[in-house]
């Protein structure tokens, strides 16, 4: 269920996440970042890269649990630099995957509507089952968790990854 909010970017949660499964057997949709495709949490890079195009910038990112240097690479709505698709090797040898995408600009947002700007309360009534952490709130659908970074009573950023 791809879901367009503004200038054709959304945060998409599977529409069944939506609806009770049939005698509690199906499990959780993940949440699904949306930019014109749906990008998921372990998608190979290579098929996020051939549905993103182009990145407006890149970094590299040293892990040092692993050892391997990954990579940030920078999208956003007309050339900016709105969200961020972090790669990571799956494994020693393994294929590369998306392994975090985080909103960092109003000009995108969650399914739901959830962007920078919202405040900690359109936070709460937008996701009532959201944990509160120190200077963070989390919400787990499925195996993707959605973290909400917030400074004081502003949101920093929105990010999702790999639920823990």
């Amino acid at each position: 269920a791809d879901t367009v909010v503004s200038n054709d970017t959304a945060v998409s949660n599977d529409a069944a996440a939506d609806t009770e499964a049939d005698d509690n057997l199906s499990p959780t949709p993940a949440a699904t970042f949306s930019f014109n495709h749906q990008f998921t949490i372990n998608m190979p890079a290579a098929d996020a890269f051939a549905l993103l195009g182009e990145a407006t910038g890149s970094r590299d990112v040293n892990n040092c649990a692993n050892g391997y240097v990954n990579k940030a690479y920078t999208y956003g709505v007309d050339g900016g630099q709105d969200y961020e698709v972090y790669i990571e090797q799956d494994g020693e040898g393994g294929p590369e995957v998306v392994k975090n995408i985080t909103l960092l600009t109003d000009a995108v947002s969650t399914e739901e509507g959830l962007t920078t700007s919202s405040s900690i309360d359109d936070i709460l009534s937008i996701y009532p089952d959201a944990e509160k952490g120190l200077g963070s709130y989390k919400v787990t659908r499925g195996n993707t968790e959605l973290y909400i970074k917030t400074n004081g009573d502003q949101i920093a950023y929105i990010a999702y990854g790999e639920a823990q």
